[in-house]
């Protein structure tokens, strides 16, 4: 069994269940999910109140019970485990694996099959083995209506380009230092003319939680289209225009990476930034794939 301990906004969970699947996949084993963070987070400086958001995808997923949490993290504390775990590691059947990191862990190949996974899992590269599935699971289950749908067929009829801005709770004073100064209009501006240099009559179709700082910070004299109607539990019809966009120009948010890897176009172009957050140890080659252009 792997339990995935879930956490973050429908961007982090796709990854944390992304990693889940494909470890689970790999052993034929059950996948199982913990709600337990989105639960009891109140959210803070530092963390969003989130809640699930996979229920939009056709995703097959069972809760882990109480007693099968505590099988995995409940005897942590106890001197016999903590003996075991720096002795004779190999008798430990269940394990705990927390990674707080981005970059990849070689040793997630390693891990067995009864692992309880806490950790963000940012990289295309916990998931190769399992890429056919979880496409096939991140298919939305329901298709677009009203506005969404009128827009999605505009957006398949020409060489549409998504440009995601994320301001948000990017603005706040600690997530500023981890994530700010990175996707500046130096970025965006720089994004904007390579498309245009390669991409041919371009219609750029802008998704932002604060599209009125867009409009009057980004131009372009290539069309260009805000869409500014779907907020709170619609905001992942955003994610889903986006990925029918022939090409992306992502921001460096889980939100925007998701809609460029769902994208199905076999010759899309997807610009990036060339850092993802404010860490010199975060290794950019790992969240990006080599296919995507960083900037």
């Amino acid at each position: 069994m792997i339990i995935v301990n879930l956490k973050g906004g429908l961007g982090n969970q796709m990854f944390q269940y992304a990693a889940g699947l494909a470890l689970a996949e790999k052993h034929h084993v059950d996948l199982k999910l913990d709600f337990a963070f989105l639960e009891k987070s109140t959210g803070s400086a530092e963390f969003t109140k989130r809640k699930f958001e996979l229920e939009i995808f056709n995703v097959n997923f069972q809760l882990a019970s109480a007693e099968e949490i505590h099988a995995f993290k409940g005897n942590q504390q106890k001197i016999s485990y903590r003996v075991k775990r720096k002795f004779f590691p190999s008798l430990i059947r269940k394990k705990n694996y927390r990674y707080d990191q981005l970059n990849f862990d070689p040793a997630f190949s390693l891990l067995g099959n009864q692992v309880y996974l806490d950790g963000y899992f940012q990289s295309a590269k916990y998931f190769l083995n399992a890429e056919k599935k979880i496409r096939s699971q991140f298919h939305f289950k329901n298709p677009p209506a009203g506005k969404n749908k009128v827009l999605a067929e505009e957006i398949s009829s020409c060489n549409s380009v998504s440009i995601h801005v994320r301001r948000g709770d990017y603005l706040s004073e600690i997530n500023r230092g981890l994530f700010g100064n990175i996707c500046t209009l130096d970025y965006y501006s720089k994004a904007i003319a390579i498309i245009q240099n390669e991409i041919s009559s371009p219609h750029f179709y802008i998704f932002s939680d604060d599209v009125a700082w867009v409009k009057e910070n980004i131009k372009t004299d290539s069309p260009m289209t805000y869409v500014d109607f779907n907020t709170g539990e619609n905001s992942f019809e955003d994610m889903r225009l986006m990925s029918l966009c022939w090409n992306n120009i992502i921001a460096n948010s889980s939100f925007s990476w998701w809609a460029a890897w769902l994208n199905e176009n076999v010759a899309k172009k997807i610009i990036a930034p060339s850092e993802w957050i404010n860490d010199p140890d975060c290794v950019i080659e790992d969240v990006i794939p080599k296919t995507w252009q960083r900037t």
